[in-house]
């Protein structure tokens, strides 16, 4: 999974800010129903993460990968690590784009962030349609990631071998792992130093998506989602283990398109 997003970084790739906000993977469509803002897991871009997720979607849903700053074309800007002032800046990126019903995806961190700004947003009066969960436990349940922000980068690397979803051969390159080390650290910081508060719950349903196979994730640590929520709450899941939304693409976006048309 890591391996695209560093050889994006290596070769830019990627939209320029000229193009659009350089927080945003796409442009806006004026034409679709719904917009979806697709935040992604620990040190990803929102545009490798949902990678053709526009066209798998269909032209109701509007797919808007958010993009972090530390990584492919905003590489060169330091992390934020602070979700505080994460959703200072990010709510009034998104605002302008709350024209029409919108919904929140996130993927393994990019989950807490995603519930993060569904209340932000919330409270400014912008009530999301539904916010989706991609493999990520409940955030205020105890974790074996609790910590990470600080831990050395032997640590680090050990963790992310254990969640096998990044080449042991990037691992073991001084040079990549110098590239997304710094990035996914500060995702990790954005987690340890974020206060979480189940109150107020959204209004908005969950729904929340796991691995059969994912032994980081239990059920219940994803059930515990419904906590977060006074809307419907529903938990699905698919085969495959903690990265299992990325072979089976297909499937987790055909879920999400289903619960917005409905």
């Amino acid at each position: 999974m890591y391996l695209y997003y560093i050889m994006q970084k290596v070769f830019n790739a990627t939209t320029t800010e000229s193009d659009m906000s350089r927080w945003f993977g796409a442009r806006p469509s004026s034409a679709a129903h719904t917009r979806l803002f697709g935040f992604p897991y620990g040190g990803g871009s929102g545009s490798t993460a949902y990678r053709d997720w526009s066209k798998r979607a269909g032209a109701d849903v509007d797919v808007i990968p958010v993009n972090f700053p530390g990584r492919q074309a905003r590489l060169n800007e330091p992390p934020v690590t602070s979700m505080t002032l994460l959703m200072q800046t990010l709510a009034a990126e998104v605002e302008p784009l709350l024209d029409r019903p919108f919904a929140l995806a996130g993927q393994s961190v990019g989950a807490f962030v995603a519930l993060e700004l569904a209340r932000t947003l919330a409270a400014r009066g912008f009530e999301p349609a539904h916010l989706f969960v991609i493999a990520a436990p409940a955030p205020h349940l105890p974790s074996d990631a609790d910590g990470l922000g600080s831990a050395q980068d032997d640590v680090l690397i050990a963790h992310l071998r254990r969640l096998n979803g990044t080449p042991p051969g990037v691992l073991a390159d001084p040079m990549l792992r110098s590239l997304f080390l710094p990035a996914i650290r500060a995702d990790f910081q954005l987690r340890d130093s974020w206060e979480v508060r189940i109150d107020p719950p959204l209004r908005c349903g969950i729904s929340v998506f796991g691995g059969l196979d994912d032994i980081f994730i239990t059920e219940p640590a994803l059930d515990a989602w419904q906590s977060f929520t006074r809307g419907p709450f529903t938990r699905r899941m698919f085969a495959g283990d903690h990265f299992f939304h990325v072979p089976r693409r297909d499937e987790v976006v055909a879920a999400i398109v289903d619960v917005l048309a409905a």
